[in-house]
């Protein structure tokens, strides 16, 4: 997550499956492009969640069939099948961002 590490939002965007789902304590939000992101980027991206994320080693990494996630559930990915080929759509896969929980937590 380079560009998530530098604050670089608009090349974090272009990473997202649209719509992203984000869940926050008060409920769940969808943002339906890279412009309603980049508008509400540090609503959804904390410096809580950050601290979670940059605390994240790979060993540890959570992965179920939904996909994987990094800090406490804080960013989940999944890979898409992006194959063109009728039989063998799933030769190419295009991995992204599917969800954010912008929750409060007590970190470990």
């Amino acid at each position: 997550m380079f560009y998530l590490k530098f604050n670089n939002f608009n090349k974090l965007a272009k990473l997202i499956s649209y719509p992203i789902k984000v869940n926050f304590d008060s409920g769940t939000e969808y943002f339906n492009s890279e412009k309603e992101f980049i508008t509400h980027y540090s609503k959804i991206v904390t410096a809580e969640m950050m601290a979670r994320v940059k605390r994240q080693k790979f060993s540890e990494l959570f992965v179920n069939s939904y996909g994987m996630h990094i800090g406490y559930g804080d960013i989940w990915f999944a890979g898409r099948c992006a194959g063109k080929t009728p039989g063998k759509e799933c030769d190419e896969v295009t991995i992204s961002v599917t969800a954010y929980n912008v929750n409060h937590v007590k970190s470990k």
